[in-house]
């Protein structure tokens, strides 16, 4: 065969496996616009040092919540719903342990009443006692039951581990559904929390992931600091992705309660934050 006719096969090729990539990420992004619905939230009646829990639950009584969200500072904020959640349950986590207490202010909403067009205004001035007992002192990670695996967050994960290979960086452009369902979406620390050192949180581009810091990470003076890497698909729309950063560094934040963090992003991850 010619060098020129083996050039253009090769070409034809490479065409038809892009195609191919760009369906199958098509039908993940129709099924997950799909799955959610978008509210905007405002919560009245909070100080700006409030961290806010946000806790969707397609029954009243279950056992398990379709997921939750937090809201630190004075910014409303818009939460992914399921289809199927029914009820947004908020209330403000007085002691910073992403847990329901009765003793912490709180409000019920029921979702199938409410359009998503409309903003969603919620008091937190409920003195009923109608609170889900089934949640109360309920670690909310443990409990959550998602149709697509809820991002994971402060888990300690060396920087070579395969959860940062390019295979799954390249599931990540192409396929973001099934790098979520995997487990291989989070912001992770590469070494146990300290008190003592201000988080770096570093955000790769697009079709990479948090190996790609290495050469950086190295430089990094780690006795002042502490290293957390943002691994995400990032085949999903950008603000999709900011939306998940945000989430994760407001969960991490009402956890360890740190008052700054550095965040250096790369190309891509530099839009997302």
């Amino acid at each position: 065969m010619p060098l020129t006719h083996k050039l253009l096969f090769a070409l034809v090729l490479l065409i038809l496996s892009g195609c191919g990539q760009f369906k199958a990420l098509k039908q993940e992004l129709v099924t997950l616009d799909n799955q959610y619905t978008q509210y905007h939230i405002k919560v009245n009646g909070r100080q700006s040092s409030d961290s806010v829990v946000l806790v969707l639950l397609s029954q009243a009584h279950a056992e398990q919540i379709d997921g939750f969200d937090v809201m630190i500072g004075d910014n409303d904020i818009d939460i992914q719903a399921y289809s199927h959640s029914q009820f947004l349950f908020v209330f403000i986590d007085e002691n910073h342990d992403l847990r329901f207490q009765p003793n912490e202010r709180y409000e019920w909403l029921a979702l199938d009443s409410q359009s998503a067009d409309t903003p969603l205004t919620l008091d937190l001035n409920s003195s009923a006692k109608d609170y889900p007992k089934q949640l109360v002192d309920k670690p909310l990670q443990n409990i959550t039951n998602m149709q697509i695996t809820q991002a994971r967050f402060d888990e300690v994960i060396p920087l070579n581990d395969p959860i940062f290979s390019r295979e799954y960086a390249q599931m990540g452009l192409w396929k973001p559904i099934s790098h979520i369902q995997n487990g291989y979406t989070g912001l992770f620390f590469l070494e146990p929390y300290h008190t003592s050192k201000i988080p770096v949180i570093l955000v790769h581009g697009m079709a990479g992931s948090a190996a790609d810091f290495a050469p950086l990470v190295a430089n990094i003076d780690q006795e002042k600091y502490q290293i957390w890497v943002f691994n995400y698909p990032s085949g999903l729309p950008l603000l999709m992705i900011a939306k998940g950063l945000d989430n994760l560094i407001n969960i991490t934040r009402a956890k360890y309660q740190f008052s700054q963090a550095h965040i250096v992003g790369h190309s891509m991850g530099g839009l997302s934050e």
